[in-house]
């Protein structure tokens, strides 16, 4: 999904920008380094009660943007670095 997602993104950079004159500069990050820092917490570690609201902002937003997610992934989490390198490299 994170390769779909990223691809879509390097697309709607090229095209949105465009009609508003504008450019975007797409810069990687390793968000799993900067959450810790920063107070976030994986998601295994988070209370039930946020996982809850999580599960129910990522079906309202999927079900928005019309796209297919996988709620329960047999393999998460993932690196994330093959995504981030794929859209550095398109």
């Amino acid at each position: 999904m994170s390769v779909r997602i990223a691809i879509s993104a390097r697309r709607a950079s090229k095209i949105f920008p465009e009609a508003a004159g504008a450019t975007i500069n797409l810069k990687s990050m390793n968000l799993g380094v900067i959450f810790p820092k920063s107070g976030g917490l994986p998601l295994g570690k988070r209370p039930p009660q946020r996982l809850a609201y999580r599960m129910m902002e990522l079906k309202r937003w999927i079900a928005h943007l019309s796209l297919a997610l996988n709620y329960e992934p047999t393999h998460f989490p993932t690196k994330d670095m093959p995504a981030t390198l794929i859209v550095i490299a398109t």
